[in-house]
């Protein structure tokens, strides 16, 4: 609190803006899924997650930083929908099945993760670990990931 000159209010403000903002951005990014497909609704949820992520690693002496941090972190939340909304719907056109429900665990680990990993790097390092992270995303998702797999899974 004492980096960024700011009240608690605001520090719990910072926590409490991914659930202001998630159920407004949830009808958006469902849209974006079902009429774009995955990988353009994944591009779009990355996109505003890295520049969320580069606009909260802004350093804490700069006049109105707390100002930028919010800003980055309302950004990031906008992406959030994008990627907890994802998993069953890449469950349903990328996997058979008998795999569906593996295919789905996927955002009960990367929630379990994202619980453990700040304590683990401190907060302003784990802001460059999510900048890092969110940018390896961004680049993976526009050179590897396919609008629709080659093939259909199987029969429904």
């Amino acid at each position: 609190m004492d980096t960024f000159e700011a009240s608690s209010t605001w520090v719990n403000l910072l926590s409490l803006v991914f659930m202001i903002v998630y159920l407004p951005a949830n009808f958006p990014a469902s849209y974006a899924m079902d009429v774009l497909g995955c990988r353009h609704a994944l591009i779009i949820g990355s996109t505003l997650q890295t520049v969320g992520a580069l606009i909260r690693c802004v350093k804490p002496a700069a006049p109105g930083s707390a100002y930028l941090v919010m800003g980055g972190q309302a950004l990031a939340a906008l992406g959030q929908p994008f990627f907890t909304d994802m998993p069953p719907k890449i469950a349903v056109d990328w996997f058979p099945p008998y795999q569906r429900v593996m295919a789905s665990l996927s955002m009960p680990i990367g929630a379990a993760l994202g619980f453990v990993l700040p304590s683990a790097f401190g907060l302003q390092n784990m802001l460059y670990v999510h900048l890092i992270w969110t940018s390896a995303a961004l680049l993976l998702i526009l050179l590897c990931f396919n609008a629709s797999p080659s093939r259909p899974p199987s029969p429904e």
